[in-house]
């Protein structure tokens, strides 16, 4: 495959990390899936568990879902890379043979324009990913490290997960925070994965409607000159086009149908993982006694909101893409052309009236108005937890 060999490599990578290539399905394969799956949810009943033995209160509430909500959105993501296994088969097998469909070279550079995108934002996703991790180990591991060589003392900030005698603390903190790290590590890679797929379908259907708006101006002026030779071959390439369109619009209403139950439940935990993150970002800032919590609420917000506002631009991708055809239809002369001609771009012209939009089960649609409809749900929960305090 020569795009995820060149383009998309870094995403085959994360994907072979992680045990999410739909292409391998070997016996250890399988097997490091299982385990994947296994722990996150091992590590969201041991947060659950906790929780219910200690004494329940505002603020072991608060701090014991900041940090099972985002372990139970990463399961989630895994699960839903997990489920869309033969439709990114047929994506990807799609991406590749793409470039053979081409015609000349104006629509070789709009292929490559779109792929250095998508694999930049790609490439961005696991750089924020890994400064994340990074900053996360370097902050809780010091502490621990610096306790090893040297008895703590007053001057010397130190962070401990749970409340052990001396002679333990420091064994169960390196345990807790390695415990941590792996999740990060898997979880992040998880988040990775599943939104670059969302990434690589969206820049597939935006470039596919590109091509389609640059082959309909095309079509359109040529058939506009009069006396115009050949006109059968052009009603050829209006069929192709139609097809093109028609094939894309499938693809969003199977991705629809697929995605529809899986992304669903991770907007629900995403607002809700959201709004208690924030809440507890809000009250390290006001007492402002612990910046270690303060710098990783920043990070677990920052990333929060980084999946949030990216999940609705691919959606609102479609849509403005979608919206270009109609532009470019009703902008050009097609009324110039022969009247076969007009005949068989009108079904294109009626269902370029009608948003191409990524309908899940008809509650929601990734767009901006979703990410601000999602932002404003997580504020008025927090707002709503704030009120409870």
């Amino acid at each position: 495959m020569n795009v995820f060999d060149n383009q998309y490599r870094t995403y085959r990578t994360v994907l072979k990390i992680v045990g999410l290539w739909p292409y391998d399905n070997s016996i250890y394969v399988r097997i490091q899936r299982i385990c994947v799956l296994i722990y996150f949810l091992i590590v969201v009943l041991v947060q659950i568990f906790s929780l219910v033995k200690s004494e329940i209160s505002l603020r072991n509430c608060i701090v014991t879902f900041s940090t099972t909500f985002p372990t139970l959105l990463f399961c989630l993501r895994y699960i839903y890379c997990l489920t869309l296994f033969s439709y990114a088969e047929l994506l990807f097998d799609n991406v590749h043979t793409e470039e053979h469909l081409l015609e000349d070279t104006t629509e070789i550079q709009i292929q490559t324009k779109y792929l250095d995108i998508s694999s930049h934002i790609i490439d961005i996703f696991c750089w924020m990913s890994f400064i994340c991790v990074a900053s996360t180990c370097i902050f809780m591991l010091n502490p621990v490290i610096l306790d090893v060589i040297m008895p703590l003392n007053k001057f010397r900030l130190h962070f401990s997960l749970i409340f052990l005698s001396n002679d333990r603390r420091t064994y169960i903190d390196i345990f807790m925070v390695l415990n941590l790290i792996i999740i990060l590590i898997f979880g992040l890679l998880s988040i990775v994965c599943s939104e670059s797929l969302t990434n690589i379908f969206s820049y597939y259907i935006y470039r596919q409607f590109d091509i389609v708006s640059y082959r309909i101006q095309k079509i359109i002026a040529d058939l506009s000159m009069p006396n115009l030779p050949k006109t059968d071959l052009k009603f050829r390439d209006i069929h192709r086009v139609v097809d093109i369109h028609c094939h894309a619009i499938e693809h969003i209403h199977m991705a629809a149908n697929n995605a529809a139950t899986q992304y669903l439940l991770a907007i629900i935990v995403c607002i809700l993982s959201f709004s208690v993150n924030l809440y507890r970002l809000y009250k390290a800032l006001i007492t402002m006694d612990n910046r270690m919590e303060i710098f990783g609420c920043i990070l677990v917000v920052a990333y929060h909101l980084m999946i949030a506002f990216y999940s609705n631009y691919c959606g609102q991708l479609i849509i403005d893409s979608n919206l270009g055809i109609f532009n470019e239809l009703y902008a050009s002369t097609w009324y110039r052309i022969p009247l076969k001609a007009q005949k068989l771009l009108l079904l294109m012209m009626l269902r370029s009236t009608v948003g191409c939009e990524l309908h899940l089960s008809g509650l929601f649609t990734p767009s901006y108005a979703g990410f601000t409809s999602m932002m404003s749900s997580s504020f008025s929960y927090c707002a709503v937890i704030y009120s409870i305090q």
